[in-house]
């Protein structure tokens, strides 16, 4: 059967979407994203630390008084909070008094999880009008090739870590001792990879020292360690594999050096988090965390070996290898 949907399917999608959109604008109170300037749509660096730590007076978003912080990303307490409230609103809005009902939106998007998904997707497009409308025009011509420049550094770093992610995948595939812990390294994907790079042009070579991420465990920070090891073993065997002229030397030191902004998946056993890191966090951004109780196994697997959590201990779907503390 075809997983090509239907042209009302996307007629649909089209139409909640579109939904979204009006929604935002009404709680924004403005008519299109290009007033963005005539309103409040960012936070202070002050606000953002009077929110999180719950001062009188803080920043408060309600239906009524709605704002997103533009200045910061999708993941910060706040903006976690303005997405809880817009779909609350949405969805009161369209359950209890009628709105968007011409046509009538389908069951299947009427859920919390569906139009908060949605909104926060929707938040990236905002947040590209905020830069265009509100920050460019405030930019100096040598500012703005700056923060081109950056963005594609950026680009590029994040195709690495594509690569090295799906390297990851298949040395691991082909290691006895690592193979268990597939299910994790996918499920945390390219947020488990670390960062950094430098080129040594005179050396013709390109460094990537490991600058883990701050809330990685000392045990998951060994794991991908190991991996990178199977990564370099699993390259290593050139039968088969077309090698392109003018490839330089790759090199993946340790570091002593932590990448804060690295942004942790949620819904992983408590021992794939560092601990101090974990005490840190605002108690709504550890809410939101949804840490497991049960620790991960982080021992060796074997060929052909069952998983330690194969009698059916509670772990984020397509992760194997969690034990219950209890």
């Amino acid at each position: 059967m075809s997983d090509v949907p239907m042209k009302s399917d996307i007629e649909e999608h089209k139409y909640f979407a579109t939904c979204i959109w009006l929604h935002a604008l009404c709680l924004l109170k403005i008519t299109d994203y290009k007033y963005l300037n005539t309103i409040k749509c960012a936070l202070t660096s002050d606000e953002v630390a009077a929110y999180e730590q719950d001062i009188p007076g803080c920043p408060e978003v309600t239906p009524t008084n709605f704002m997103i912080d533009c200045t910061h990303g999708k993941d910060t307490p706040y903006n976690r909070e303005a997405f809880r409230v817009f779909a609350d609103d949405f969805l009161d809005k369209v359950n209890n008094h009628g709105w968007y009902t011409s046509p009538t939106i389908p069951e299947r998007y009427r859920k919390f999880d569906i139009v908060c998904g949605a909104f926060k997707a929707h938040f990236t497009y905002i947040k590209s009008c905020y830069k265009e409308v509100v920050v460019a025009p405030s930019k100096d011509p040598v500012k703005v090739k700056e923060d081109v420049k950056a963005r594609l550094h950026k680009s590029s770093r994040t195709s690495r870590k594509v690569w090295l992610l799906k390297m990851c995948l298949d040395a691991m595939a082909e290691h006895p001792a690592l193979r268990k812990h597939l299910p994790l390294v996918k499920y945390v994907r390219t947020q488990g990879i670390s960062s950094d790079e430098s080129e040594d042009e005179a050396r013709r070579t390109i460094s990537y020292p490991h600058v883990y991420p701050r809330w990685h465990s000392q045990q998951l920070s060994a794991l991908m360690w190991e991996a990178d090891l199977a990564i370099l073993e699993f390259l290593s065997i050139t039968i088969g594999k077309h090698k392109k002229a003018g490839m330089q030397l790759q090199n993946r030191p340790h570091s002593a050096k932590f990448n804060d902004a690295a942004a942790a998946p949620p819904g992983l056993p408590v021992n794939c988090y560092d601990a101090v890191w974990l005490s840190s966090l605002h108690p709504c951004s550890k809410k939101h965390l949804r840490v497991r109780e049960e620790e991960y196994d982080f021992a060796p697997g074997c060929a052909g070996g069952r998983t330690a959590n194969s009698a059916g201990s509670s772990v984020p779907p397509g992760v194997a290898g969690a034990n219950s503390n209890t």
